[in-house]
């Protein structure tokens, strides 16, 4: 499952710049958030995601000066580098769009679980 090795690459990139943070990009990286994103396209630009579509996953990663990665049982689906998040309005600006958001923080370690949980969930359906 492409979704599964695609979070597990992220886990471990964070993890790496935990254990080795040496430039400004690893240090954002390790300082990021990880849990669960709910996301909203509020401006009308175009792009992937049109003005009120969704997209909602795990994130491993999110951050200012990041790309804010979303990973769910089906599909995935990354953003343009996240110039600011403002988490009083629950909203960030990319350097081409601007998001609504709902954040359900996640330890690192309890991510994977909890994604595989949801995968298991859904083969009982």
């Amino acid at each position: 499952m492409y979704q599964k090795t695609l979070l597990l690459d992220l886990i471990g990139a964070k993890k790496e710049c935990k254990e080795v943070t040496k430039t400004p990009l690893q240090k954002d990286i390790s300082n990021s958030k990880s849990g669960y994103l709910k996301i909203e396209k509020v401006s009308k630009n175009y792009g992937y995601l049109l003005y009120g579509e969704r997209f909602e996953g795990y994130t491993p990663i999110f951050g200012e000066n990041l790309a804010a990665y979303l990973i769910n049982t089906i599909n995935h689906f990354h953003t343009s580098v996240i110039k600011s998040i403002d988490w009083k309005k629950h909203t960030f600006k990319t350097m081409n769009s601007k998001y609504s958001f709902e954040f359900k923080e996640i330890e690192l370690n309890k991510l994977l679980e909890a994604f595989e949980d949801e995968v298991k969930s859904l083969r009982t359906m």
